[in-house]
């Protein structure tokens, strides 16, 4: 707990000296605090012990077809 209330210290501060520079454009602003705050999520997930999946299953999940057939083609 006290390891998820610092990074959101940390966090917080990050935002606060980045926000004079990204509150000149709005794009910029939303993208930098999308990350930011996936980025915490992330960090209070593991923090709590939630199972977190790896993003490589995903990648074997969307190629793994296309490399089957791509071996069916040599066979």
């Amino acid at each position: 707990m006290v390891n998820l209330l610092i990074i959101l210290v940390i966090s917080i501060l990050m935002f606060l000296v980045d926000f004079r520079e990204l509150k000149k454009s709005r794009k910029e602003l939303i993208v930098y605090s999308g990350i930011l705050a996936f980025g915490i999520a992330l960090f209070a997930a593991d923090a709590f012990k939630f199972e977190i999946p790896n993003p490589l299953n995903a990648v074997i999940f969307l190629f793994k077809p296309m490399t089957q057939w791509i071996n069916s083609l040599f066979k």
